[in-house]
């Protein structure tokens, strides 16, 4: 289902593409180890969980079954942080054909692509976001394991702006949750 969205977005009418794309494949240094808990705190109570509930997530360990979904509260920090980017024209969504809503990002447990238009601007505001998200949630970005890919862009550009960020540029096929996404499907 996520492949069909993606080819959507990439694809004008009959077939041609739309503008350049940027996609940002982002790997988190030991994603489920690095917990901030005032973070996570913050989040759970933001999104209206009890005195009750936030107390008994204190205890959970490693390995427990409910971290990965700990870890998602965790993550709508970063979700927060990019719908308010966009709303603000920091950074540059994504639509979808048909009236659809904008993307700037899916996120499913620690598997993180970021989706804008191919820009300077976006790139730079992303590396912040990151950097911001990191000092308050305590997750790293592994950027020797993030990639940088761009839809319609040459790969010398690719690298420009990969360089910066200290990772790779990559080219398409690349693989998210399971299948690969390839340049012909797009």
């Amino acid at each position: 289902m996520v492949h069909w969205w993606l080819m959507k977005l990439f694809m004008g009418k009959k077939g041609k593409k739309k503008k350049n794309v940027l996609l940002f494949k982002v790997d988190f240094n030991k994603a489920f180890d690095l917990i901030n808990w005032e973070f996570l705190d913050s989040n759970m109570k933001a999104m209206g969980f009890g005195d009750k509930w936030r107390c008994w997530i204190n205890g959970v360990k490693q390995g427990d079954p409910l971290s990965q979904f700990l870890f998602i509260i965790e993550m709508e920090g970063l979700s927060v942080a990019m719908r308010a980017a966009c709303d603000r024209g920091v950074f540059h969504s994504l639509k979808i054909p048909h009236d659809a809503p904008l993307i700037s990002h899916l996120l499913y447990v620690d598997e993180v692509l970021f989706l804008g238009q191919w820009s300077e601007q976006n790139i730079k505001s992303l590396a912040r976001i990151l950097h911001c998200f990191h000092v308050f949630s305590g997750l790293k970005v592994n950027f020797n394991k993030s990639r940088v890919f761009g839809i319609g862009v040459n790969m010398q550009e690719v690298s420009r702006f990969a360089r910066p960020l200290g990772c790779e540029p990559a080219t398409l096929p690349f693989t998210y949750l399971g299948p690969s996404l390839s340049e012909y499907e797009i």
